[in-house]
């Protein structure tokens, strides 16, 4: 059956703490496979912007257009070159010519792809800990100004740069502020790993002891992990879950559907099953889940369709699958037939 998922939160991010590149340092040399668009440029003087991306990277098209907007806006004061890298597939530079091609007026700027052996990935994106696409970087007279994403500040900054405005003492500070609150929240995630593969392979009490040291160890984590806590609590038929779980969703996660939905799910159809389940708190969550997306989630209505099912309300049960169901438009395969195997079991009794 299918268990919902409770998201953290918690993301991988670059250590950019570690870098041997940061702002104030000498930019790597613009060492390119080949340029696809525009022309070569010397970093050496004036104001350039080398961005990363890929074709296959969705954020990627989406800045594209943006820095066509800021290569037009400051013609003649900052060159613009997009560099791919990381592409997949056995024609990199063929795919890549394409997409320029397919783009059109839309990428109108310098575009080139990354030489074999990956310089400029490992000599820019690696030297300066950044691991997502896309990521610009500011540079002037040979010198690395401002390092982000191109639609989160590149506009900002370029235009304190060519006012003459631009502090690269305070650039650099919240580069390190930056860095230091990445570094902290990939701390954090590293101490709540434990917890997912305990959960993962189905051992219960490996992750509450792993949930436990997470939590004294960032106390931060406490509050994060506490409907994951109260999840397992509640599969295992004790007191302490369900009280939490109460005090959970009268508080501040009252209109929270997905904690709502993780606590009805723990008590009715859990992996493994649960202890002593209290099915008419199971019925309470799901309803309030129903009520707050507004009959509107199908994973949702699926879950209050077999609380209904395990009160022993079995048209309830029928009726809310066949309505969840409904609302599979594009889902996959295997969802579906799992949808309709519950609505037999309902209709079978």
């Amino acid at each position: 059956m299918r268990r919902p998922v409770l998201a953290l939160g918690l993301f991988t991010l670059a250590l950019a703490a570690n870098a041997s590149l940061g702002i104030g340092d000498k930019a790597p040399p613009l060492k390119v496979g080949s340029y696809v668009k525009g022309i070569p440029v010397s970093l050496k003087k004036g104001v350039h912007v080398v961005e990363f991306w890929a074709t296959w990277c969705g954020p990627c098209r989406m800045s594209i257009p943006h820095l066509t907007e800021l290569a037009k806006a400051y013609k003649g004061k900052v060159d613009f070159t997009g560099v791919s890298i990381s592409e997949q597939g056995p024609d990199q530079l063929g795919q890549v010519k394409k997409f320029v091609k397919d783009m059109g007026k839309s990428m109108a700027y310098n575009v080139a792809i990354d030489t074999d052996s990956k310089f400029m990935s490992k000599n820019w994106m690696d030297a300066a800990g950044q691991d997502g696409i896309p990521t610009a970087f500011i540079v002037r007279d040979g010198v690395v100004l401002w390092i982000g994403h191109p639609m989160m500040g590149l506009s900002e900054t370029l235009g304190k740069v060519t006012a003459g405005k631009f502090s690269v003492a305070q650039s650099k500070k919240e580069f390190a502020q930056a860095a230091a609150i990445q570094k902290a929240q990939q701390e954090e995630q590293n101490a709540v790993q434990p917890y997912v593969e305990a959960r993962q392979s189905g051992d219960l009490d490996a992750a509450l002891k792993a949930i436990g040291v997470a939590s004294k160890k960032y106390p931060n984590l406490a509050v994060a992990l506490a409907p994951s806590k109260a999840e397992i609590l509640i599969i295992q038929g004790s007191k302490d879950g369900y009280a939490m779980a109460e005090t959970l969703t009268t508080g501040m996660y009252k209109d929270n559907p997905q904690v709502l939905n993780l606590f009805a799910w723990a008590i009715v159809e859990p992996t493994p099953a649960a202890k002593d389940p209290d099915y008419q708190v199971a019925l309470k969550y799901s309803k309030r889940a129903v009520d707050v997306t507004k009959s509107t989630d199908p994973a949702v209505m699926d879950t209050y369709a077999r609380a209904l099912f395990k009160s022993g309300d079995k048209a309830g049960a029928v009726e809310w699958e066949t309505k969840a169901i409904g609302l599979l438009k594009g889902a996959d395969a295997a969802t579906v037939k799992s949808y309709q195997d519950s609505l037999n079991e309902y209709k079978k009794g």
